[in-house]
């Protein structure tokens, strides 16, 4: 039987601009209050950019001081301030400037045999005074909960990794992770018999990951998605998430906000063609046989390609799996394989996807309805051949599966290609 009852809300990025934070916020307070929860958690982001706009702090919280049950909050990157090195650096002022406002950084709440505590992420890795503080803070805590048997419930900010403890991000999406040091500092910490559960905003994502005995969640955003091309499928949702806490550990459910949610594509390539809106490629469908594989198995260079390609764009193949090798041959590989049978199925699940911002390749007339439907379509010869009829309709065709990859690495070479 739950014990007690805690929603996490995440990334509001409410509104410098008087009036409308009101607006923005009563469905979401109204939708939290029909789940009943105890206790309400703020992971980050309250605001958009509140430590640079007058006033701002004060109008979020008195929004948020109008649940009828407790509220705790921790700020995020847009309150505060980025991590050390980021052009918006957190700064000393920034973080008194909050607490002008919500009194604290961080929180620590014990209830019914468990511990819920909120530290404040952005200060990892600055050398501030506070970082240590925190951290010694945080021991003590954790000491305490160990001597007497408590559970620990985490709330952050910044997810501690993405996918791997040991990850090394690259490239743009470093913006998400910490740097190696304050990280290991972390995990330390967090690799505690007692944690049962870490839970993240930051991400605009929706992610519940198991490790270790540990529930790892990512709270979505209550405003909008961000889509990395390297955070799993599946997440792209606004909402918040309700805890129930019992005496054997945590569960976690997802409530979504009912509306179409904006998206944010984010550090992906951009094609610029002369006469219209520039392409942002956000997903790349590649059909298998005779595309990417010659009798089911991949061809040379593919699958390093794809390896880099799947930091900067989303991928999906969607093949037929004539030879039924589709699983294993892509087991080891950051793709999304669907198994599809027509042409048409093809084009309907591209247009699922959202063809505007999609590069297609394909070898086969079964490709034809796919490469034609997509924002850029490119057609491979391969060692199979390719059909006539696919040469006719796509955008661009290339001798090799390596060539059509490169392009959308290198989509400047799409441009010389597509321009007038």
């Amino acid at each position: 039987m739950s014990l007690f009852t805690v929603v996490q809300i995440s990334d509001m990025h409410l509104d410098p601009q008087p009036g409308q934070c009101e607006t923005c916020f009563d469905e979401i307070r109204t939708r939290i209050d029909a789940e009943g929860p105890d206790l309400v958690v703020v992971t980050g982001d309250v605001s958009a950019d509140g430590h640079i706009h007058s006033g701002m702090f004060d109008r979020v919280k008195s929004q948020l001081d109008l649940f009828s049950v407790p509220v705790h909050v921790i700020p995020g990157n847009h309150d505060v301030g980025d991590k050390r090195g980021e052009k918006h650096e957190v700064k000393p002022e920034y973080l008194e400037k909050w607490k002008a406002t919500f009194k604290s950084d961080r929180f620590h709440v014990r209830r019914d045999g468990w511990r819920l505590i909120g530290i404040n992420t952005q200060v990892l890795g600055s050398s501030f005074y506070e970082e240590a503080e925190q951290f010694a803070w945080f021991d003590d805590i954790l000491t305490a909960a160990e001597s007497r048997h408590d559970q620990v419930a985490i709330f952050l900010h910044a997810a501690p990794y993405l996918d791997k403890p040991d990850e090394t991000l690259s490239g743009p999406s470093q913006y998400w992770g910490f740097d190696p040091t304050p990280r290991g500092e972390l995990l330390e910490r967090l690799d505690r018999p007692s944690v049962k559960l870490v839970a993240n905003g930051h991400l605009h994502w929706h992610r519940i990951l198991e490790r270790n005995g540990v529930t790892h969640v990512w709270c979505p955003s209550t405003s909008f998605v961000v889509d990395d091309a390297i955070f799993p499928d599946g997440g792209a949702v606004v909402g918040f998430v309700k805890y129930e806490f019992n005496l054997n550990g945590v569960t976690s459910k997802l409530v979504s906000l009912d509306t179409d949610p904006k998206t944010v594509v984010a550090f992906r390539r951009t094609v610029e063609l002369p006469g219209q809106a520039p392409i942002t490629l956000a997903r790349l469908v590649l059909d298998m046989n005779g595309t990417t594989s010659q009798d089911g198995k991949l061809l040379p260079g593919v699958a390093d390609r794809i390896r880099e390609l799947a930091t900067r764009i989303r991928i999906t193949v969607l093949t037929a799996d004539t030879f039924g090798l589709a699983e294993s041959s892509w087991a080891h590989l950051p793709v999304h394989v669907e198994i599809i049978k027509t042409g048409n199925d093809k084009r309907k699940r591209i247009e699922e996807l959202g063809v505007q911002s999609l590069v297609a390749i394909g070898n086969g007339r079964n490709d034809v309805e796919m490469v034609k439907a997509a924002a850029i379509g490119i057609a491979v010869i391969g060692p199979e051949g390719a059909s006539g009829e696919l040469l006719r309709c796509a955008d661009v065709v290339t001798n090799s599966i390596d060539d059509a990859l490169d392009l959308v690495a290198k989509p400047t070479r799409l441009k010389a290609t597509l321009r007038d």
